[in-house]
Parts: structure tokens; C-alpha cells; sequence
């Protein structure tokens, strides 16, 4: 109804390939995510907060595929996009969600420390901004946890996730 290249359109694909993502489908997810980011480059250009959005959509699904690496160059560029969109407010709930992001891609490749660094400070922050029980706020706290295993960390996995509560309604 819309036609191919309205904004709204993007809107209902990222929502799409959110649900596939959640269902645990992540090569629909990821194909809707590539789709949404596509259209969004074309229309908005290359550096818009929106698309800095659909960067960090498909960052973090690539990031639970284990494709770190191509993850985390995607998560630093969208980055890039949300400091020069909030220079101001260097604690936005975007940018602190996708520095998130970023700390689980390191974790994925073995920088743990730095990984550790990143998530223990971006998850307060969530908290905080988005609600103990949004969904931004438990990834964040997910991804602790995830890098606690990976790193062979069980006691402070276990603490991290008795902290991990049912999602609330979307933030």
C-alpha cells in the first residue's frame, strides 16, 4: 500500500526480523534485518540514526550467529553514526545499548577483559533508562552472563543470572 520505499515499510520489516529473532529463526531475522538496512541506506543515507538502528540490529543478531568479527565492525560503525547523533549525551540509552552489543562481540573473540569493562558498565545504564524488566536491559544483562561462561567464570555467570527477570512490555 505504501510502495517499496517508504520509511514505514522499514519499520514493519526491522519489527519482522525482531520476531524471527526471537523465535530463534536468525537466517529470516537476519535477512529481514539486511532488508530493512538496505532500504533505510537508500532512503536516509549513510549516516542516520535510523540506520545506525539497523546497524545495530543486524550487529547483534550477527553477534548471536558467532559472527563476531563482521559484528563488531558493523556495532563500531553504527556507533560512530549514534556519538555524532548524540554528541551531547554520550550515556544515550542508543549508544550505550550498541556499546552493549560491542562488549559481546569482544567477548565472542576472546577480549574479556575489555568485554567485561564494557558490559559492567552498560548494563546499569540500561537499567536505569529502559526498565529492569525491558528487553534492552536483560540482553544487556544476558550478554554478562555469556561472558562469564565464555570465560569460564561460573560464579559470577550464576550471580548474573539470578538477576535476569521476566520482560515487561516493550520500553
Amino acid at each position: 500500500m505504501l510502495g517499496d520505499e517508504h520509511p514505514d515499510l522499514v519499520i514493519s520489516i526491522s519489527n519482522l526480523g525482531g520476531l524471527f529473532e526471537r523465535m530463534e529463526n536468525y537466517d529470516a531475522a537476519e535477512q529481514c534485518y539486511r532488508e530493512a538496512l538496505a532500504i533505510s541506506r537508500e532512503l536516509l543515507g549513510n549516516e542516520h540514526p535510523n540506520v545506525a538502528i539497523g546497524m545495530n540490529d543486524l550487529a547483534n543478531l550477527l553477534e548471536k550467529k558467532g559472527h563476531y568479527s563482521a559484528a563488531e565492525a558493523l556495532i563500531r560503525d553504527a556507533l560512530e553514526i549514534l556519538r555524532m547523533t548524540f554528541p551531547r549525551n554520550p550515556n544515550h540509552w542508543r549508544i550505550i545499548n550498541a556499546e552493549s552489543v560491542l562488549g559481546a562481540c569482544l567477548s565472542g573473540l576472546g577480549h574479556h577483559a575489555e568485554a567485561e569493562t564494557i558490559l559492567l558498565r552498560t548494563y546499569p545504564i540500561l537499567k536505569k533508562e529502559k526498565g529492569a524488566r525491558s528487553f534492552y536491559a536483560n540482553d544487556a544483562l544476558q550478554r554478562i552472563v555469556d561472558l562469564y561462561e565464555a570465560w569460564d567464570r561460573p560464579q559470577e555467570a550464576a550471580i548474573y543470572r539470578g538477576l535476569l527477570v521476566a520482560p515487561g512490555p516493550p520500553a
